[in-house]
């Protein structure tokens, strides 16, 4: 998976991960669009146990694809009623404290 990492203005850690499949895709439905292909998601590729640490330093997440959303989960950051979907790839928004 990809993981780029950004700094909010009152100093908190927001990650963008985003699955290696869809990084660099434009999804669109029903007026609702992911954009992947923007300097937003533009991270790095890096282990399970690298984003694992990552998260755990965050403050915010911004979480898109299968398995991504599965790690999110699986950490119990997240529910599957908690995800949404845009052409079937799941993404959630998450703030942590």
């Amino acid at each position: 998976m990809f993981i780029k990492q950004h700094t909010t203005q009152d100093k908190r850690i927001l990650l963008a991960i985003c699955d290696k499949e869809i990084k660099g895709q434009e999804i669109e439905e029903d007026g609702a669009c992911l954009n992947l292909k923007a300097d937003f998601y533009n991270g790095e590729e890096v282990s399970e146990e690298t984003a694992i640490s990552m998260i755990r330093t965050a403050g915010l997440l911004n979480v898109v694809g299968t398995r991504a959303i599965e790690l999110i989960k699986r950490l119990g950051l997240a529910h599957e009623d908690e995800t949404k979907k845009i052409c079937n790839v799941p993404y959630i928004l998450i703030t942590l404290e």
